[in-house]
């Protein structure tokens, strides 16, 4: 086989591979504008509570309380950092407790937790978590 042989079939890869980057980039901007439809927080709370329980560190935590502690840190004006000290996030968790007594100290901890760690935010807040939230409110970077 000749190298012009060669480069006509990585030639021919190249363009049948096209469509799908288009799709996958099309299915990723989609994904983008649909986390940031704003006013859209009753709406995630509603979605989010369709599961009664979420588990996070071997903890069963109501999503019906979860689904409270970002409007309520929004609220009182709290903020979170990604690498919080447990000290600080023990202030929030308590001010949170203070806002609304029928949140325990576990859903507490779980909710800020999941709010400051990416990973627990994916599997507690799932998709959907509404950007005006996680970005003005919530998170200092």
């Amino acid at each position: 086989m000749s190298k012009k042989d060669k480069n006509a079939k990585k030639s021919q890869k190249a363009f049948a591979t096209r469509p799908i980057f288009l799709l996958i980039w099309k299915s990723i901007k989609e994904k983008k504008n649909q986390q940031q439809e704003p006013g859209s927080d009753y709406e995630y709370a509603k979605h989010i509570q369709e599961k009664k329980f979420r588990q996070v560190n071997y903890q069963r935590l109501r999503t019906e309380q979860l689904a409270k502690i970002p409007q309520l840190m929004r609220y009182s004006g709290q903020k979170l950092k990604k690498g919080i000290t447990q000290s600080k996030q023990q202030v929030i968790e308590i001010e949170i407790r203070r806002m609304d007594p029928t949140i325990s100290a576990v859903e507490a901890h779980g909710g800020a937790f999941a709010i400051s760690n990416p990973a627990a935010r994916r599997r507690v807040y799932t998709e959907g978590f509404p950007n005006s939230l996680l970005q003005e409110d919530l998170i200092n970077q």
